[in-house]
């Protein structure tokens, strides 16, 4: 894990609080650059990426990359990955204060600029509610949707639990319940390949959630949902030995456990609670609701 922070954008989030729509929102320069940029040649548009790198413009980059289609593309050039992957495992580091949970490299089939752009974002999101002194408000879950649409696993969990606590808060019309879950779940499974069993167990609460729900209404499908969570619980058990890289990613150096807001990591013990859950009619145990709830409120995230 030898991957060099860039100390140089350690204090970007030091400025006021704007939501994610205004602080995309490009300038004259940025308007002038783009229109210049487009009538490039290649060599030109990568020189000038990395002269933006060299001067370390991180916000001029990322707005640019979520404006302009053509820079976003220049941003995807193999050339530039190791860029992305030392501004990735920055931002990490900004968040854990812990040189010991540098991130592991990701893997070769992994978009290294969307995992940057992902990490930037939840980043982003994280100083929203610290300043605020508040999570989940309008303006953080703005910036975790923008994170999750490039493939952060870290705020896809994070929106994930705040999803279950509004499903468990307000009684939803059940069109929407419905696809909420079916959304998280959709969100989830283009995890799998970079997040193996860690994303694996992730699906596999959604699924245990949205089975329970589904009985909740009396609608027929929750066997077939609590099967679904089966399947994900055995997949997860079957990438666990190959997946300690992503756990260690996706956890920022924690646990499978990590992976879930029920806190379960063990694959026999999670079996048997689906079974359990499935067959006698019951909900998930208090016990590890509560346990659940202690350690939200330790989160140091």
């Amino acid at each position: 894990m030898e991957i060099e922070i860039s100390w140089s954008i350690m204090f970007f989030f030091e400025k006021g609080i704007v939501n994610v729509s205004n602080y995309l929102k490009i300038n004259g320069i940025m308007t002038l650059f783009s229109e210049n940029f487009s009538k490039m040649d290649l060599s030109k548009k990568t020189k000038k990426v990395h002269a933006l790198i060299n001067d370390n413009k991180i916000e001029f980059i990322v707005k640019m990359a979520c404006n302009d289609q053509d820079f976003y593309e220049i941003c995807l050039l193999p050339e530039f990955s190791d860029i992305w992957v030392s501004y990735w495992n920055t931002y990490s580091f900004i968040i854990t204060r812990d040189v010991n949970k540098l991130l592991y490299e990701p893997s070769e089939s992994t978009n290294k600029f969307d995992l940057f752009m992902g990490m930037f974002f939840y980043n982003l999101a994280l100083n929203i509610a610290n300043k605020l002194k508040r999570e989940y408000s309008a303006c953080e879950i703005g910036y975790l949707i923008k994170s999750i649409s490039f493939n952060s696993i870290h705020a896809c969990q994070r929106y994930n639990s705040y999803l279950y606590d509004q499903m468990n808060i307000n009684s939803d019309s059940m069109e929407n319940t419905q696809k909420c879950f079916e959304n998280i779940i959709i969100r989830i499974k283009k995890l799998l390949p970079a997040y193996r069993s860690y994303a694996y167990f992730m699906l596999t609460e959604a699924y245990i959630r949205y089975a329970l729900y589904l009985r909740e209404q009396n609608l027929p499908q929750n066997n077939q949902v609590f099967t679904a969570a089966l399947e994900a619980c055995n997949f997860a058990e079957k990438y666990y030995e190959d997946s300690f890289t992503c756990i260690f990613n996706a956890s920022f150096g924690g646990s499978l456990a990590d992976s879930n807001t029920l806190s379960l990591s063990d694959f026999d013990e999670v079996r048997q609670l689906i079974i359990s859950i499935r067959d006698t009619g019951s909900s998930i145990p208090y016990d590890i609701l509560e346990q659940n709830q202690n350690n939200a409120q330790s989160s140091p995230c």
